[in-house]
């Protein structure tokens, strides 16, 4: 048994399985087995509808059917393909200046030539 940083308790499978032979070929009742043991009665019954359906990991453990600790194989590589960069479209640039007689120019899509001709005639 072993016990997490959160105090749960983890048991190995074939200590599960002791304690389900114990519970279904001995006498004794389930509750007492599991008092004896430290654990809940109802904890027990579950291993025991688990060992009947064989579908848990820890009775193919227990019963030698599948080995623990359990290998994954690697990921398999994914070659990754970027997309080609987008360029983003050139901002439109506009710009309004006011003159002191209250008249306004307008300049839509000013490159950086414009706008120091544009400067340059103001200042």
């Amino acid at each position: 048994m072993k016990v997490d940083a959160l105090g749960r308790r983890t048991f190995s499978p074939q200590w599960k399985m002791n304690i389900v032979d114990q519970a279904t070929t001995s006498s004794r009742s389930v509750s007492l087995i599991a008092r004896e043991n430290n654990i809940n009665t109802n904890q027990v019954f579950r291993w025991i509808r688990e060992v009947k359906k064989g579908q848990s990991r820890w009775v193919r453990v227990a019963m030698g059917m599948l080995s623990l600790p359990h290998k994954e194989e690697p990921a398999a590589f994914l070659p990754v393909i970027p997309s080609p960069l987008k360029q983003p479209a050139p901002a439109s640039t506009s710009i309004t200046v006011e003159l002191t007689t209250g008249h306004r120019v307008t300049v839509n899509q000013a490159d950086e030539q414009i706008v120091r001709l544009l400067l340059s005639a103001l200042l």
